[in-house]
């Protein structure tokens, strides 16, 4: 399954990716599309 995990600000991001567990998940960093952009904060399953 793949979820969208969204932030207050780019550096909770990058954060997030450096403290993820190696290899467990696979994470992208990307802009925030502009219709989940009111849903900061939060995870959305796609």
């Amino acid at each position: 399954m793949k979820y969208i995990a969204t932030f207050y600000s780019h550096f909770g991001a990058i954060r997030f990716k450096r403290e993820a567990p190696e290899g467990v998940i696979n994470i992208e960093l990307r802009p925030v599309p502009r219709d989940l952009s009111s849903l900061v904060g939060r995870v959305h399953p796609l």
